[in-house]
């Protein structure tokens, strides 16, 4: 049994390791509210075509073809963000990047993207990232914010220690 996990274990740093089993970009939308999403990225481009943007196909609703608001420092390689809107007529929802990107670079950092009219797509909705040629990139997932867990509170968790203690405590006398 130690073998065959041993066998699969290198087998998955193999293809990982190679670059067979390359996802390319994988972008995370964090749906705010119907019009503001957090997006962050991870992995790299992994086709050979030259392009200079990106696109979340249907991401959102129907588009106006006006230019949406976005903050923050996303870039791909060493090229940042001109500006995002979605195409006009479509659900898609482009980021135009300041100079082209190749294969290899990387994508770093975070983005605040605020739609002018269009709202999100629902929470678990997914999709392909793609090139200006409709090249797939990678995908998307929107995801939901997290919601914050309280944190016990120290002096509760102490007070049920000590009723633990005085409990055993109390059976051992009996």
């Amino acid at each position: 049994m130690k073998f065959k996990f041993l066998k699969m274990a290198f087998a998955g740093l193999v293809l990982g390791v190679s670059g067979f089993a390359n996802a390319g970009l994988i972008l995370e939308v964090l749906r705010v509210d119907d019009s503001t999403a957090h997006i962050t990225g991870s992995g790299s481009i992994d086709v050979a075509d030259v392009f200079n943007a990106i696109i979340l196909g249907g991401a959102n609703s129907t588009g106006d073809a006006g230019v949406d608001i976005f903050t923050g420092d996303l870039s791909l390689g060493h090229t940042d963000i001109n500006y995002v809107f979605t195409l006009f007529g479509t659900k898609d929802f482009l980021i135009n990047l300041s100079s082209h990107v190749t294969f290899g670079d990387m994508i770093s950092g975070f983005m605040v993207a605020t739609l002018d009219v269009e709202t999100w797509a629902a929470i678990g909705s997914t999709g392909f990232v793609t090139n200006d040629d409709s090249t797939i990139l990678g995908s998307y997932t929107i995801v939901e914010p997290f919601s914050s867990v309280p944190e016990p509170s120290s002096l509760a968790i102490f007070a049920l220690g000590l009723m633990g203690l005085a409990s055993r405590r109390f059976k051992k006398q009996s």
